[in-house]
């Protein structure tokens, strides 16, 4: 208690000095480079003091990679929180900014949220090579053929008893390479007696995120003697790529389900695409790529529209369409399609936006005949801009 009171006594005529602060964080961007596979690839470090979460998570770089400018969260980049802690180095190479100049720069909080010891050591400029430049500006989708006739999933099935009757209702669904959806019932006479014809009702539903509705299903029109399967195969009308598709075999004279089965059926996310945009001056053409990386064949609709944006500031702009595509894609299978931007103009500071849309049935999808999926900008650079030498 005498060393408290004396302590306190000290620091009062100032003769003595409270613990030192917590040290500054310091985010350095220790090394950038354009790899061989034309990737930008970052490595930074907390050379300082700890980050605070909120700091953190507000916390975007910039990638200005000629004719392209990127804002990205260092989350994004950093899910685990790594640079948060003094002394951590982090590596990671962007997927989403490829280089479309003669350099690129990278500016590590770039909105000033972060409290750092420094800013001098935030931003670092690289040269790209050549052959880099150009195949930006003239990307072509990766084309991968898949000569797969149908993308078959994982089927269900289930064992009806009834009465002295006995049956298996198999439910499979597939995609076909047009992207179009079927669903497959497999009816099998596993008893000893025959099942009359239209004694078992199929009916199939699918869920979705708007709603349950029905998709194609009715009487089976055939009688089956022990031991023998029919097949029906009918399509249906997804409200989106996320959802369960479920068959029930039900008793034909009361309705009565009998059995039923699950299957449910993969997700495409905005995710999925890879989607680039080029644009070249002195032709004013635009080049839009998108490769599918799901799983499934896609058919989708790809727009282009083009925002003057040079008083973006004061919230002033006007928007055109600059053309659009449906395109059927495969897994692993791009499209690539171009046209001019007429209303650009030197000294415009212009954003060309391409967004990916699904047509769906809006009469069972809440009223949506369209679900946009992705979208991706490219932001024009204003007059006079050249690749660097």
């Amino acid at each position: 208690m005498a060393r408290s009171l004396l302590t306190t006594a000290l620091l009062v005529a100032g003769l003595a000095s409270p613990a030192a602060a917590a040290p500054l964080p310091d985010l350095v961007l220790e090394a950038l480079q354009v790899d061989a596979a034309c990737r930008i690839v970052l490595r930074i470090k907390n050379a300082g003091g700890p980050i605070d979460a909120e700091s953190y998570a507000a916390a975007q770089l910039a990638v200005d990679a000629g004719l392209s400018l990127s804002q990205i969260s260092l989350r994004d980049i950093d899910p685990g929180a790594s640079l948060r802690v003094p002394g951590r180095t982090l590596r990671h190479v962007l997927k989403s900014a490829l280089p479309s100049a003669g350099s690129v720069r990278v500016t590590l909080d770039d909105n000033h949220v972060v409290h750092e010891r420094s800013e001098a050591n935030n931003t670092r400029k690289v040269a790209v090579p050549a052959r880099c430049w150009e195949l930006t500006r003239n990307k072509k989708a990766s084309l991968t053929p898949m000569f797969k006739p149908v993308f078959q999933l994982k089927p269900a099935t289930v064992t009806v008893q009834q009465a002295d009757r006995r049956f298996d209702v198999s439910l499979a669904t597939s995609v076909e390479p047009d992207a179009r959806w079927y669903w497959t019932a497999t009816l099998r006479n596993t008893g000893n007696v025959a099942l009359p014809s239209g004694a078992v009702l199929l009916e199939g539903s699918q869920r979705s995120p708007y709603k349950t509705s029905p998709a194609s299903g009715g009487f089976t029109p055939w009688s089956l003697a022990p031991g023998q399967a029919r097949t029906v195969k009918l399509s249906f009308s997804p409200c989106a790529y996320a959802y369960q598709l479920t068959l029930a075999a039900k008793d034909a004279q009361t309705s009565a389900t009998l059995q039923s089965a699950s299957v449910a059926l993969p997700s495409v996310r905005g995710s999925d695409f890879d989607v680039h945009i080029a644009f070249d001056q002195p032709t004013k053409q635009r080049r839009i790529s998108v490769v599918n990386r799901a799983a499934v064949p896609v058919r989708i609709t790809t727009q282009c529209v083009f925002r003057d944006a040079t008083s973006v500031y004061q919230g002033n702009w006007t928007e055109k369409a600059c053309g659009g595509l449906e395109m059927v894609l495969r897994p692993h299978q791009g499209q690539a399609f171009a046209g001019p931007v007429p209303e650009w103009k030197p000294g415009m500071r212009g954003v060309i936006f391409a967004m990916i849309y699904r047509k769906q049935d809006a009469s069972i999808c809440a009223g949506k005949a369209m679900e946009r999926l992705a979208v991706e900008s490219l932001i024009l650079p204003i007059i006079g801009w050249q690749p660097d030498a």
